[in-house]
């Protein structure tokens, strides 16, 4: 086997360091409100959906197993987006690789500012951290 057919690994309990994600960029489009729902919720004309720019979203991340979560979320820092949503940021979660379960995953919330001092989600998926045979 020559040296470029080698492959090497590590095992995740080896490996003492914080687990890091990546948050990138998101794209697609926000629909508007209908009138009536700004009528019946006055605060929606608040929300990040009636700016004329790409809102202030913001992502939160926090690492679950078996429902229950294992450390503390960690968000995005604030950005000021023009015409997309680009964060390119690391986050760096309060959890190690050996602390992990088989089952962890972690959750990825997208919020939204809704008025003074509260956030709607906006959208969410979960992904996880290892394969099917760990």
């Amino acid at each position: 086997m020559g040296e470029a057919e080698k492959f090497h690994y590590i095992y995740s309990c080896d490996l003492d360091i914080n687990v890091q994600l990546k948050i990138g960029s998101l794209e697609g489009k926000r629909e508007q409100k209908s009138y009536k729902a700004v009528l019946e919720d006055p605060m929606l004309k608040f929300s990040g959906l009636y700016q004329e720019t790409c809102s202030d979203l913001y992502v939160t991340c926090q690492v679950f197993a078996e429902g229950k979560p294992l450390a503390l979320p960690v968000r995005t820092s604030y950005k000021a987006f023009s015409t997309r949503w680009n964060w390119n940021e690391w986050l760096k979660l309060p959890v190690k690789y050996p602390d992990l379960p088989r089952n962890a995953q972690v959750a990825l919330t997208i919020w939204d500012v809704y008025g003074p001092g509260k956030a709607v989600p906006v959208g969410g998926t979960t992904v996880s951290l290892f394969g099917k045979y760990g």
